[in-house]
């Protein structure tokens, strides 16, 4: 074994370094579990590399990765929801005049629907998420000021500074309901930006015995868990602060 802070050959059972008389028995447990891990890399890439040789050999062909056609999902993720949206409130508003509440809560679980959906059937990146649910977000409170204009002749940009702040956060808890439904499906897909958050705060923060992987698994379950409570936060803010007044 090699100290990991000066690089000189160390006995296994030493606890400090001969060399640069440094206390090893700290990151000893780390550099275990990094051996392991690259022992299991290596297996991998052995048998990565046999796979190859042998696909090679009967002449077969590496599968290409699928291109996501944002075009196909337009329709599905983006303009079937805005047309529900502005139905659910021509329906509620015009034709039943019901309490807004009504509305804000089936705007709330519509979107929430296809940012679930949009997900689970990649699943997307995040920044298709993002520019998805800010797209379902502005067209359905377009669509929404329109029929009002239409109904009531009601102007389509408000004219009080008060009216276009609610309109404007409206909207944002819209798109905040959107990516809460990808985060909710997204919880049990590991990786991603979460999973580096999770390796970073499972080999910083002071952890017991347990192997490194189930920290990290922790970590990402933690950091999953505050994401989707902070968007939930930030949707039920946004979508429901005038009734919580």
């Amino acid at each position: 074994m090699k100290c990991p802070f000066c690089g000189e050959a160390v006995a296994e059972e030493a606890v400090v370094c001969r060399t640069c008389r440094r206390d090893i028995s700290i990151p000893r447990p780390v550099m275990e579990q990094n051996q392991a891990l690259q022992a299991k890399v290596e297996a991998l890439e052995a048998e990565i590399a046999a796979l190859q040789a042998e696909a090679a050999r009967h002449g077969w062909s590496s599968p290409t990765i699928p291109v996501v056609d944002l075009r196909r999902l337009m329709t599905p993720y983006v303009l079937l929801p805005v047309a529900l949206l502005v139905a659910v409130h021509f329906l509620l508003v015009v034709v039943l005049d019901e309490n807004l509440i009504y509305l804000r809560i089936a705007t709330a679980i519509l979107p929430m629907i296809f940012g679930y959906a949009l997900q689970t059937g990649g699943p997307a990146r995040w920044r298709v998420i993002g520019g998805f649910a800010c797209l379902v977000a502005f067209a359905a409170a377009l669509g929404m000021s329109l029929v009002m204009y239409a109904a009531y002749r009601n102007p389509v940009w408000p004219q009080q500074a008060v009216e276009q702040r609610e309109l404007v956060e409206y909207g944002l808890s819209m798109a905040l309901a959107y990516i809460l439904g990808a985060l909710l499906a997204a919880r049990a897909v590991p990786g991603g930006q979460v999973g580096l958050l999770a390796v970073f705060m499972a080999a910083n923060v002071q952890r017991t015995g347990k192997p490194l992987e189930q920290h990290m698994e922790r970590w990402e379950r933690i950091a999953r868990f505050a994401a989707s409570l902070v968007t939930a936060a930030g949707m039920i803010y946004t979508g429901f602060k005038r009734f919580l007044t």
